[in-house]
């Protein structure tokens, strides 16, 4: 009675070879590594409506960052980014990249403008306290 053994570290072919040792596991634990993705488009999707939102909640608290407000170019850079996760082949390798893109399009998206306007409170703190009138004067 013969019976076969699944071995995780042997690779493809007749014995474990030189460059075999964990070749081709992935493809038999998991089938085909490359493909067609069928779920492409749910990172890309999740990642623009979170920087719709993020756009939206930015133009309705932040000041001059609404249609007429040149802050709202601040938004390029992120929904570039965003665009290119939808713009990527559908392959399954590429799946990582595509979470990346979005990922990362939707988080400078949503500190940009939040950052800019920190730093710029900052600025403006230290200037009244450097050049402002004060309790003891």
């Amino acid at each position: 009675m013969t019976t076969t053994r699944w071995d995780p570290y042997r690779g493809p072919g007749p014995g474990p070879g030189p460059g075999q040792w964990r070749a081709g596991t992935a493809a038999r634990r998991w089938g085909k590594v490359d493909g067609p993705d069928k779920r492409w488009w749910v990172a890309p999707a999740a990642c623009t409506l979170g920087l719709v939102l993020s756009v939206w909640i930015d133009a309705v608290t932040l000041p001059g960052m609404g249609r007429e407000g040149f802050l709202g170019m601040l938004y390029v850079v992120p929904a570039g980014l965003v665009l290119s996760s939808w713009l990527i082949p559908h392959r399954r390798r590429l799946r990582a990249l595509r979470i990346w893109l979005g990922a990362g399009g939707f988080t400078l998206g949503f500190l940009i403008a939040k950052l800019l306007f920190a730093a710029l409170l900052l600025l403006l703190m230290c200037f009244g306290l450097m050049w402002g009138a004060n309790l003891h004067d």
